[in-house]
Parts: C-alpha cells; sequence; structure tokens
C-alpha cells in the first residue's frame, strides 16, 4: 500500500485526479448513485429508475463505477442468474455532494431554462427567404 501523501490538482492536465472528476460528471453517473442511494438494485431496475439511457451505455457506465471501486457486482447463483449492484462505503461517500447538486439542480432548474430561453431568443438564426 501506498502510504506516500500525494498531492493531486485536478487543474493539471496530467492528474489522474481529474479523470475521477470526469467520470463524476458524466451524464449517467450521478443518476446511476441517486439510483443506488436506496440500496442494491437489478439491471433492469437501474434502466427504469433513470429513465432514457441504454442498456449498453448502463454497462459501460456500471463497468466503470465497479472499476474504480464505487460499486460492487454481484452474481447470484439462481436459474437464471441475479445480478445485483449496490454502493460500495467509497461510492457510498458520494451521496451527500451529490445530494447537494440534485437539490440545487432543482431549486435552479426555472431560472436556468429562463436563462437558456433568453439566450437562445437574442442568438436565434435568421430565417432564409
Amino acid at each position: 500500500m501506498d502510504t506516500e501523501q500525494r498531492a493531486f490538482d485536478v487543474m493539471s492536465p496530467d492528474c489522474p485526479s481529474r479523470s475521477i472528476m470526469q467520470r463524476m460528471g458524466d451524464k449517467w453517473t450521478p443518476l446511476v448513485f441517486l439510483a443506488l442511494e436506496s440500496g442494491p438494485r437489478r439491471f433492469s431496475q437501474l434502466r427504469q429508475d433513470i429513465g432514457g439511457v441504454t442498456p449498453k451505455v448502463l454497462t459501460q457506465t456500471l463497468r466503470s463505477l465497479e472499476r474504480d471501486g464505487l460499486l460492487t457486482r454481484t452474481i447470484y447463483p439462481e436459474v437464471p442468474p441475479r445480478v445485483e449492484y449496490e454502493l460500495t462505503a467509497l461510492g457510498a461517500t458520494l451521496l451527500g455532494p451529490l445530494a447537494v447538486v440534485r437539490a440545487w439542480s432543482q431549486d435552479h432548474a426555472e431560472k436556468i431554462i429562463r436563462a437558456r430561453n433568453d439566450y437562445d431568443g437574442l442568438h436565434e438564426a435568421p430565417v432564409p427567404s
């Protein structure tokens, strides 16, 4: 085990923490975490809870999060096999920060939608005649 204290800086292009931050900010990762917040879920339950994610993309996201040690995949010896996904202790540490981001997003959604509409109204492409 590496006991050396390392300084990480996500603003440095070569820092490994940058790829971790990018993982947390991708489109589906936060939704997977929120879906797993209440406990283990099967793949089909995750797809249903998240909505709009393709099986391929969900599989890729789950594999990446498992590789990062943020969730576990458990296969139960049944016929047919049952597979469940669950946050690890490390993964669960992200629930607090994600709850804050979720609340902020929901609290400010109306203002952001209004700003987008205002921006789009000012930057409409002229209709060719």
